[in-house]
């Protein structure tokens, strides 16, 4: 008996000791209000004794399905980090986590998959090129409640990127584009969303949104896209685009621009006001050298020049959109189009002649007919936010 009983004593001693023994770099510091991960958590910042005091040492450190935690008591951190490894990155709290990249290059750069990157203020990324957040053939990438500002390009890839998620950002100031997706070698991307999980605000950049790349499956969702100093959104060489419930204002070009043969792109339920300075494609939106736009249930008002322009666009539905005091509500130079159940400024009893010029050099003036239209405006809920 006295021999089972010293082997019980001794195996719950070591069950004990195994349970206290700390292990390097993954020391919780007195601050715990954060999440947990299947992998292991490694801590920046914060009082604990094996916390890291730089974000780039611990990513160094870390593993494939690790959590990156960073506290912002030492915030800003002048660094320039990348992740290349498939863990999860995320701050204290957005407004007060600050990685500074000191104008020497992009603040963070994503060269692996399956990345999680949340919580962070991402500013002072400058330099040829550089960004907010860099991304290089990634797969699988999700940027959520960061606020980016004050960096040559706030997001950008100029290679492939797929499964790309935009989340509750705020992307402002930038000296370049807000979001930039360019492939320099015609790869494709595919699936980038700037989604509607949270409301991402973008404004005071250059563009918006712009990407200039073969790109299947964009969707732009309830955001708030205005004061851009040319377009809210320009989107070239694209396939299957969705442009849902934002609200897209106050940008000096144009707030919608696709070009460049984008096809399949629906844009609906969005409210597109205070547009353009009267040059000669501003305005609420652009369509140029595209076809099978289905645009539906939009306010488009109060836009200088056009409301609406479309250049060399064939095929494409214009269906029950509020038209009110743009200068020129609508514009066209071809003429295989189709209008139906828009309401053009007053109620009309009559078909709404919409005038354009088709035929070489736009010298023949033509009409397309909307024969249907509205009696009032529709009703449009505004993004809240």
């Amino acid at each position: 008996m006295m021999k089972k009983g010293l082997i019980c004593i001794l195996v719950c001693t070591l069950m004990v000791v195994s349970t206290v023994v700390p292990i390097a770099a993954t020391t919780e510091s007195k601050k715990t209000s954060h999440p947990l991960t299947m992998g292991n958590t490694l801590y920046v910042g914060g009082s604990g004794p094996g916390n890291y005091t730089k974000i780039q040492d611990a990513i160094d450190n870390a593993c494939n399905g690790d959590t990156v935690f960073v506290y912002d008591d030492s915030a800003p951190y002048y660094e320039n980090v990348v992740v290349n490894k498939a863990i999860n990155l995320i701050g204290e709290n957005r407004n007060t986590t600050i990685i500074d990249g000191n104008l020497l290059e992009s603040v963070m750069e994503i060269t692996e998959s399956s990345i999680f990157i949340s919580s962070f203020t991402l500013r002072n990324g400058s330099g040829n090129g550089q960004a907010g957040i860099q991304l290089y053939n990634n797969n699988n990438v999700t940027i959520a409640n960061c606020i980016i500002g004050y960096n040559v390009d706030g997001i950008t890839s100029q290679h492939w990127v797929n499964n790309l998620s935009i989340i509750n950002c705020v992307i402002h100031n930038n000296s370049g584009d807000g979001i930039y997706l360019f492939n320099f070698n015609d790869d494709s991307s595919q699936n980038c969303f700037l989604t509607n999980k949270g409301i991402n605000k973008i404004n005071s950049n250059i563009n918006g949104w712009q990407s200039n790349a073969t790109i299947s499956n964009i969707s732009i969702k309830d955001c708030i896209i205005n004061c851009n100093t040319l377009n809210g959104i320009k989107i070239g060489v694209a396939r299957d685009v969705e442009i849902h419930h934002n609200i897209i204002s106050n940008n000096h070009g144009r707030g919608i621009m696709l070009w460049a043969d984008t096809y399949d792109a629906n844009i609906d339920n969005n409210t597109i006001f205070y547009n353009g300075a009267g040059g000669t494609y501003d305005g609420g939106i652009l369509i140029q050298s595209c076809k099978n736009c289905y645009i539906k249930n939009n306010n488009i008002s109060s836009n200088d020049k056009y409301g609406i322009l479309f250049h060399e666009s064939p095929k494409n539905r214009f269906i029950e959109n509020t038209f009110k005091e743009n200068s020129i509500n609508a514009f066209f130079n071809h003429y295989n189009n189709f209008w139906y159940g828009n309401y053009w400024d007053k109620p009309r009893l009559l078909p709404k002649l919409i005038f354009g010029r088709i035929g070489m050099f736009d010298f023949i003036p033509w009409i397309n007919i909307d024969w249907h239209p509205a009696q009032e405006p529709y009703d449009i809920p505004l993004q809240e936010g």
